[in-house]
């Protein structure tokens, strides 16, 4: 599975992967080896022709038919996301395509019940090299983020659009917001305080 790979032929494998309704277990594996592919392609990015590395978030890819997208995400040194999920029933492979991006991992522990109260924390953290992958299933908590000195890019395959109610966390607080909305980065409490407008 050596060679050149490009965009389309990533989302032809997965639009055959999605057509084969095999249960979202197969379908991520199909997304994650063709990210695997794709990150060993060089220039694999570069030829996607909406990228733009000036850009966080940079759309390469939404599916009309199936609804999956293809994502470039670039993150400036020591900036994470609010810890967040994707919604209970969306998976996403990041995959690390320039300089170390890192997944921290939470658990939420109580049971979801009462409204904008919510108790987390984090439970691991993996920081993939160029070239690797990880894999977060339905209703996953993390914060992805850059621990490196300069810039990290990772392309990210999503189940569906970010169009849906996700939930941001603030763990010191037991706090929990639904969005539609971005995920804001925070580099101190203060981000956090300003963002569930905490005075």
């Amino acid at each position: 599975m050596g060679g050149a790979y490009t965009l389309n032929e990533v989302v032809g494998a997965l639009q055959d992967a999605f057509r084969a309704q095999q249960g979202y277990m197969a379908t991520a594996r199909v997304a994650q080896e063709c990210l695997r592919r794709a990150l060993r392609t060089p220039g694999f990015l570069e030829a996607c022709p909406t990228f733009d590395p000036a850009q966080t978030n940079v759309s390469l890819y939404k599916d009309a038919e199936f609804g999956f997208v293809i994502q470039a995400t670039t993150i400036t040194p020591g900036l994470f996301r609010m810890p967040h999920d994707h919604g209970p029933v969306r998976w996403s492979v990041y995959g690390a395509h320039r300089n170390q991006t890192t997944q921290r991992l939470y658990r939420r522990f109580d049971d979801g019940m009462k409204e904008g109260y919510a108790e987390v924390e984090m439970v691991g953290e993996h920081r993939l090299a160029e070239g690797e992958t990880y894999v977060l299933l339905p209703g996953d908590i993390h914060q992805d983020g850059n621990l490196g000195a300069a810039n990290s890019t990772s392309i990210v395959i999503r189940e569906r659009s970010n169009r849906e109610f996700r939930n941001v966390f603030y763990p010191e607080r037991r706090l929990v917001k639904s969005t539609k909305g971005a995920i804001p980065f925070a580099k101190s409490p203060a981000d956090f305080d300003a963002y569930f407008e905490i005075r």
